[in-house]
């Protein structure tokens, strides 16, 4: 049989994890300054200060003019920025007529988008002294013990009170002597200092509320949500749901924390877990990781502890009441009504196998939970090419040692991915331009070739592993799989051991590379093959390199471990 030549490949960088990646979040606190709180009296009608103001709340340019001239008494009659944004708005003539309500709500509009503390802080420093309500030793019948023991009508016990309060206060600019009549009749300024939330000038307070026309309004209709909310969760909670699941969009807290309520429940109930209610099915429908985690709680649960005794009495048990096929790891949300009601029969006639399954469920829920926690640390840089660029790194005075040709990709967790390709980037095509100026070899091609014979060599491998090893179907599966892409993607058609090595520009073998090493990723002993594949990446840099640019040949034993 004719040896075959690899074709030479340029320009190609080996740094990048592309594909990979497409394949696959508190300050300590100050202590509150000792101050006492002013007494709240009650406002003045919106007439009253109108007259008392001659209605300059609802002019900007009058509204800051009035209270530029208190700033100059007192510094601190602005928030943070505000005035700095109304100047803009005025400098470029109000056009749409913006108002200090107007100004301020935009300013404070992220604050609705954040559901935790950590988070406001983030995006506002002004509350980087507020503290949590779940960490304030609080009086028995105060405000907060009120709130920890969810007495409140309109506020929610799920979320930091803190939270809300900076939300009500700054987020929509209610003053405190309003929001009284919704706290239980209570003065919130106590709350607000003992949580060091700041509060706002009075004067600068007293214009921002008769700014806003539709202010009375505005109060009514946010305090009338909360409420509502309120009620829907108390409902929820007698029709029986375990958990709590807030109407609307829900942050990444509370999407975490309706999942582990639901984790709990579903370990101590197993039965439950498929007897889903439509407001459990939605949530998982509307967040599919969290859906993907419960079909890998399912699927070691029922492959676990003698799970196949379980799996037989219920094959019995369904087929007594008609169901000639039923596959017990399919996800509840995808149950029918009345598949969900035979299993509830099931388990309730089944004592010993709702325990047993209870403890599979547990188990299973503490594996995956470890499962989407892993990662892995990949390299598809050969050592001899990393040998020779952290040399020349070094000829040029760049200090690169904080950087490395690692990727940490998580099994789970795509977003979590990261490396240093980005800023390598930088310098490896330098590198790789002087030094084949300098040996007189395209290293380019030189790594293309790598990439190429790493895969053919690396398929004769996995072949021979795979009939060594006892391993398990998916493992199996994968091996097959990958062999297949790489007869299929480095090869032409053809019949037989006839068929020619394709050719391919330099993105493409490495994007082939990566593609199939990334099958690997699902597998619990995806290290030993992440290890396979890096041997053979070092191995083939060392034989191409050691041509010195002549093509590698491809012999007839090569080409039966691909193509056999």
């Amino acid at each position: 049989m004719k040896r075959r030549k690899i074709m030479k490949i340029y320009n190609i960088t080996p740094i990048k994890l592309d594909i990979i990646n497409n394949k696959i979040k508190q300050h300590e606190t100050n202590v509150i300054n000792n101050t006492q709180a002013e007494k709240y009296g009650k406002l003045p009608t919106t007439s009253q200060y109108l007259a008392f103001t001659g209605g300059y709340s609802l002019d900007l340019g009058q509204t800051i003019k009035q209270l530029d001239k208190l700033a100059q008494k007192n510094s601190s009659v602005y928030p943070p920025n505000i005035r700095e944004w109304a100047g803009m708005i005025l400098e470029e003539g109000n056009k749409t007529k913006e108002t200090l309500i107007s100004i301020h709500k935009k300013y404070f509009a992220n604050l609705k988008e954040c559901f935790s503390l950590d988070e406001i802080k983030a995006k506002f420093p002004e509350f980087k002294d507020v503290i949590s309500s779940d960490n304030t030793k609080v009086s028995k019948g105060s405000f907060i013990d009120k709130f920890q023991k969810g007495e409140l009508e309109f506020f929610d016990n799920d979320e930091d009170l803190s939270v809300q309060l900076i939300k009500l206060y700054w987020g929509e600019g209610f003053s405190l002597n309003d929001l009284k009549k919704y706290a239980d009749g209570q003065d919130l300024y106590y709350t607000m200092t003992k949580l060091q939330i700041p509060t706002a000038n009075r004067d600068y307070g007293h214009v921002l509320k008769f700014s806003d026309p539709e202010y009375n309004e505005r109060l009514t209709r946010e305090m009338t949500e909360k409420r509502l909310a309120a009620l829907d969760k108390k409902a929820q909670m007698q029709d029986g749901e375990p958990i709590y699941i807030k109407r609307g969009p829900l942050s990444a807290e509370h999407r975490q924390k309706i999942s582990e309520g639901l984790k709990k429940f579903y370990q101590q109930n197993p039965e439950r877990i498929y007897d889903m209610s439509e407001r459990q099915k939605e949530f998982y429908r509307q967040n599919p990781e969290k859906s993907e985690e419960l079909t890998l709680v399912l699927n070691k649960a029922w492959n676990i502890f003698g799970a196949d005794r379980i799996k037989a009495a219920m094959s019995k048990f369904m087929k007594s009441k008609g169901v000639k096929s039923f596959d017990p790891e399919r996800n509840p949300i995808d149950m029918t009504k009345e598949q969900s009601k035979l299993l509830k029969q099931f388990w309730g006639t089944n004592e010993w196998a709702r325990k047993s399954f209870s403890k599979n469920m547990e188990f299973a829920w503490k594996k995956v939970k470890e499962d989407m926690d892993k990662f892995y640390i990949i390299d598809i840089t050969p050592e001899g090419f990393k040998q020779k660029f952290y040399q020349w790194a070094k000829e040029k005075n760049l200090n690169l040692d904080n950087l490395d040709f690692n990727f940490k990709i998580y099994k789970h967790k795509h977003e979590l991915n990261s490396g240093n390709g980005a800023e390598l980037s930088k310098y490896t095509p330098a590198f790789i331009d002087e030094y084949s100026e300098k040996v007189h070899i395209d290293q380019s091609s030189v790594m293309a070739n790598t990439y190429m014979l790493s895969l053919i060599n690396l398929s004769k491998d996995l072949k021979n592993l795979s009939k060594k090893s006892n391993f398990s179907q998916e493992t199996q599966k994968t091996i097959e799989l990958s062999r297949h892409l790489i007869k299929e993607l480095l090869f032409e058609e053809g019949e037989g051991l006839l068929r020619k090595v394709r050719t391919f520009d330099a993105p493409e073998i490495q994007d082939i590379y990566k593609s199939i090493l990334a099958l690997f990723f699902k597998l619990d002993n995806a290290e030993k093959f992440i290890s396979i594949f890096k041997k053979n990446l070092d191995t083939a840099y060392e034989i191409v390199e050691k041509r010195q640019g002549k093509p590698i040949m491809i012999d007839k034993e090569m080409v039966e471990g691909v193509l056999k």
